[in-house]
């Protein structure tokens, strides 16, 4: 099933691709993980394409609870969106457990609520032992409203 969501076409048999190999990733026997974690529900995630081990395209709607004093989405939440998207896209590319070293984030506008946020992730460099991504952040319009990179350690088994 395609169906065009914004800039971004929610491709069925992709995200189908990407539960797969979220499942197959081995993490060490005494860890506890849930694939995706709460946290991707909480902020109602949702996965809209994947190209295997070099993009992933998300969706969260930022309702009212992510409100900041001047009412628009704090910037946590956004940080959250962006690393809800790093991490699955970095574990299937490593095909490991993978942990943020970093997150960097810059901010170019205020976020309303009660929409939704798309992001647009990329593999930049991959080696042995770490992954760099960069995301981008729109809202339905098409308009930018984050840019974010992350440099990540993958942990082996």
């Amino acid at each position: 099933m395609h169906k065009t969501t914004v800039m971004f076409t929610f491709n069925d048999e992709n995200c189908k691709n990407l539960a797969i190999a979220m499942q197959m990733v081995e993490f060490p026997n005494n860890y506890q993980h849930q694939v995706p974690p709460p946290t991707f529900n909480e902020l109602n995630g949702a996965f809209l394409n994947y190209i295997e081990r070099k993009e992933l395209f998300t969706r969260f709607w930022v309702n009212k609870k992510f409100s900041n004093p001047q009412g628009t989405v704090q910037g946590g939440m956004i940080a959250a969106c962006f690393d809800e998207t790093f991490g699955p896209l970095g574990m299937v590319t490593a095909r490991n457990l993978v942990m943020s070293i970093d997150i960097n984030i810059q901010y170019i506008r205020a976020v309303p609520l009660e929409q939704d946020i798309f992001i647009h992730t990329k593999i930049i460099t991959h080696s042995p032992t770490t992954l760099f991504i960069r995301a981008d952040a729109f809202n339905a319009r098409q308009k930018l409203l984050a840019q974010a990179s992350s440099n990540m350690f993958i942990v082996k088994r």
